[in-house]
């Protein structure tokens, strides 16, 4: 198959259980290992040395991978690039500018954690005790806190009730930014048409139809790999 999403763009994906959307990800993620070429800005991923690529990936996962005996605005810092003065023997060398670049990581982990629409309440609680809403925002500011050029998103809405679906819908929508694409994954339909460019059902771990939001669900293809065919009776 042959898959691609531009920079400023949102790309929904949908498809049945077991279609291979969360293995797309992890590919593209470099979390397992895949056959076929992924490119990013051109380059292809399997010639970047991972750390030095240039490229920064922002991930969720359908559950949330947060630390729950970290305070929410912590999480969020570990997500930085900026790892000036995060080891012990940098933090001794330039013990100043060290302090000064966490306050900056702090500074940034509150923004983001606002961006999310995370309540300023919780941003010193710990994040092992917050609803799953929270944590929800908690892992989406860790991902923007990566100054991501790509940003991955696995079913983010799983678990919300209608309106965090919905608040969470205007996160997405408000983070789309012309230096970086966002991939999301969902089941709810109505949610992937409200936050998509571009929606593409997987079936088989193929593209069965790829297209703007409202119509790819008029496809037949869509219709019959997806929603499944409503058969007259004689």
């Amino acid at each position: 198959m042959t898959l691609s999403a531009d920079a400023g763009e949102t790309l929904g994906i949908v498809g049945p259980n077991g279609s291979g959307k969360s293995t797309f990800l992890n590919a593209i993620n470099r979390l397992v290992p895949s056959t076929g070429r992924i490119k990013v800005n051109s380059v292809e991923t399997e010639d970047m040395p991972f750390r030095s690529s240039g490229v920064r990936f922002g991930r969720t996962f359908q559950t949330p991978q947060i630390h729950p005996d970290l305070t929410c605005l912590e999480n969020v810092a570990l997500g930085s690039p900026n790892r000036f003065g995060t080891g012990l023997l940098g933090a001794w060398a330039g013990f100043g500018s060290a302090r000064k670049a966490e306050r900056k990581r702090l500074q940034l982990a509150e923004e983001y954690l606002e961006l999310a629409k995370v309540p300023p309440a919780v941003f010193h609680q710990l994040s092992g005790e917050q609803p799953l809403s929270v944590a929800r925002g908690i892992e989406m500011a860790r991902a923007l806190a990566r100054e991501p050029h790509i940003i991955l998103l696995d079913e983010p809405a799983a678990g919300l009730n209608d309106d965090e679906t919905a608040e969470l819908a205007e996160v997405i929508r408000n983070i789309r930014s012309e230096s970086r694409c966002t991939i999301v994954i969902e089941h709810k339909i109505d949610f992937i048409d409200h936050v998509s460019d571009k929606v593409v059902v997987f079936e088989s771990g193929q593209v069965a139809a790829m297209g703007p939001p409202g119509e790819i669900w008029t496809d037949p293809r869509v219709i019959e790999a997806y929603l499944g065919v409503a058969h007259a009776e004689d």
